[in-house]
């Protein structure tokens, strides 16, 4: 009887195959795996690159659905503005002013604007006293609980007048802390370049009469004034008589547009005022 081996060989579809045949068999075989193995390993990466991108995409929706975003209110030049804060205090903005606040506040954090420009505040006092801090982007700001106060920040100088209550100016200067109290009636002046502080007593009606649409000018020079028009309707004022920077006015004006106010400054100081588009120029009179 022929052995396994015998019967094998003799059967009538079997060839032998040659070395050279049977090493490329086998390295077709290895690189099947290798594909299939690696179809595997790119499924697996496909498969973690897509969990990534879902969970980014889930905190991306989350943050946009919950997120505390800020808010920023801003006045053209010449513009008066009244924004509620979301607790009730307000805030009444001059003409080129700007304040930036969070959508929501939390009861157990201080409420916080950042303003550029001029506006008068009424804040809210709450039950746990929460503080309410009006800050510049140089280390300057005030501190209340509940007052109201008239507050500047222009070309690097803050100025702070207390109407009613108590409010405390934090200065930041070098790495230290300079505190200030204020009382009703006091003005608090800070430069920030040389770093200066000036307090002194003032009349808060007169400060923040602009709200009214009218400017009290209280022993104002021609030169404060300037800037102060400057600043608020967006104009470039030239003196032509340059003595007459120091002239002081008295007295109020109306500040409803432009137009109005330089009339009342022309007519009550004897001046000659002549505007083109955003240049303005103020001389002496040509009566005198």
């Amino acid at each position: 009887m022929p052995d396994l081996e015998e019967s094998f060989f003799s059967l009538p579809d079997y060839h032998p195959i040659s070395d050279t045949d049977a090493d490329r068999i086998f390295k077709s075989i290895v690189k099947k795996k290798e594909w299939i193995n690696g179809a595997k390993s790119k499924k697996n990466l496909f498969l973690k690159i897509a969990a990534i991108f879902i969970l980014l995409l889930a905190s991306s929706i989350f943050t946009l659905l919950f997120q505390n975003s800020e808010i920023t209110e801003i006045s053209s030049f010449g513009e008066i503005r009244n924004i509620t804060f979301p607790d009730g205090s307000s805030v009444t903005l001059n003409g080129n002013s700007s304040i930036t606040y969070q959508e929501k506040w939390d009861d157990e954090q201080p409420r916080i604007v950042k303003m550029e420009g001029e506006g008068f505040f009424s804040v809210t006092h709450t039950k746990n006293h929460q503080p309410f801090l009006v800050q510049t982007s140089n280390g300057f700001s005030v501190e209340v609980l509940g007052t109201k106060f008239n507050f500047i920040h222009r070309r690097g100088k803050a100025e702070v007048v207390l109407a009613e209550g108590k409010v405390r100016v934090n200065i930041r200067k070098n790495g230290l802390l300079e505190q200030i109290a204020m009382k009703p009636g006091d003005e608090v002046l800070y430069e920030e370049k040389s770093h200066s502080v000036v307090r002194h007593q003032v009349t808060p009606e007169i400060k923040s009469s602009w709200r009214n649409a009218r400017i009290s000018l209280d022993d104002s020079s021609l030169a404060e004034v300037i800037v102060r028009i400057e600043e608020t309707f967006g104009v470039k004022v030239e003196l032509i008589n340059p003595e007459l920077s120091q002239l002081k006015l008295w007295g109020t004006v109306p500040s409803e547009n432009l137009a109005s106010m330089l009339k009342g400054i022309e007519a009550s100081f004897d001046l000659t005022i002549q505007q083109n588009g955003k240049i303005i120029t103020i001389s002496k009179s040509t009566l005198n």
